[in-house]
């Protein structure tokens, strides 16, 4: 099952969540298979963050709805 990021709010909870468990990961005392378990779902949350804020960015830089034109001649006197 692939979970995708819908809104801001889960990406900022995601970023949070991964912040954390760097932190977690980089713990001494953790052992060797929790580090494992970690790490996979580390990395899946982290590409899950990356493809949000690429469909974000592609939204962005290529806008499926067209521009309107402001047709100015009246503020010139045109």
């Amino acid at each position: 099952m692939v979970r995708k990021i819908k809104n801001d709010e889960q990406f900022m909870r995601s970023v949070e969540w991964l912040v954390e468990k760097a932190y977690q990961i980089e713990h001494p005392l953790m052992d060797e298979k929790s580090k494992a378990e970690l790490i996979a779902k580390y990395d899946y949350v982290s590409e899950r963050v990356i493809e949000y804020r690429k469909r974000d960015l592609d939204k962005l830089l290529y806008p499926k709805e067209q521009v309107q034109k402001v047709n100015l001649s009246d503020w010139l006197n045109e």
